[in-house]
């Protein structure tokens, strides 16, 4: 072999070493939990040793992603529990269909029981409203939304403004009937 081969052949060795060096630093950066800073070069067919790395590190990356991901996800949900829990209003943001972690359906299903918490009360909060305007004997400028299912408590309130309804119509029955006497 001539000088010329043998330097090419020096310098492809060394090249590989320098990359399985570099790829077993960047495995050992990915099985910390961590990703390890990304640089774009050409790719080269490199020996089997050093595929499978590539190969090795792939997974490991793909890992470490699904986990960042997932620990952004509960973020996400805590934060949204903890907007609820101090009864804020919600910001609307696109929904993704991807299946749920066990660990985030639990987080979503306190996430839901805490909505519908702070819809009742919300609930309750307009149920009074309007039994104190039947109470003054006010008419509601608008009707009310039908509600599909409400608490013990709506119910009751429900029923207050319902007898305070019948009291009140009884009370104007008699200016009903004069009018309806002045007019005939």
């Amino acid at each position: 072999t001539s000088a010329a081969e043998y330097k090419k052949l020096e310098t492809e060795r060394n090249r590989q070493l320098k990359r399985v060096g570099d790829l077993k630093e960047k495995l050992a950066t990915l099985e910390k939990g961590q990703l390890p800073p990304t640089d774009p070069k050409a790719k080269r067919v490199d020996t089997p040793e050093i595929e499978a790395l590539k190969k090795e590190i792939e997974v490991a990356e793909k890992k470490v992603r699904a986990d960042q991901a997932h620990a952004e996800r509960m973020k996400d949900l805590e934060a949204e529990l903890t907007r609820i829990k101090d009864r804020k209003e919600k910001v609307k943001q696109p929904q993704n269909k991807r299946v749920l972690s066990s660990e985030e359906q639990l987080k979503r299903d306190e996430i839901e029981a805490e909505q519908r918490a702070w819809d009742t009360e919300q609930n309750i909060e307009k149920l009074n409203e309007d039994l104190q305007r039947v109470k003054d004997r006010k008419e509601k400028a608008t009707t009310p939304k039908q509600r599909k299912e409400l608490s013990d408590a709506e119910k009751a309130i429900e029923e207050q403004i319902k007898e305070e309804k019948k009291v009140w119509a009884k009370e104007l029955e008699p200016a009903k009937k004069l009018r309806q006497a002045v007019l005939a």
